[in-house]
């Protein structure tokens, strides 16, 4: 089974781009805890973590949130609220 690298590495930059956005509506400030998190949950998502029914994903990186945030913007979206309708 082949992945498109190209299509994960622009996902992922939007999930970044999503963590700044929240980061910066929240005032964060722990915005590379953020970041250093989008990658490995890019990759989960985008390989299909939340198309099985029963599967959980346990964070314990209490200011990785707007990572999860962000990917769930980017792979589940929801309506027209983009990041912020996850909050």
């Amino acid at each position: 089974m082949g992945y498109d690298l190209k299509e994960f590495g622009r996902r992922m930059r939007k999930v970044k781009a999503n963590c700044v956005r929240l980061a910066h509506a929240r005032r964060e400030q722990h915005l590379i805890s953020a970041i250093t998190c989008a990658g490995p949950l890019s990759a989960l998502a985008f390989l299909g973590w939340g198309s099985c029914p029963g599967k959980r994903l346990v964070l314990s990186k209490g200011h990785g949130q707007p990572a999860l945030v962000g990917a769930l913007a980017e792979f589940r979206p929801r309506s027209a609220g983009g990041v912020h309708a996850y909050c």
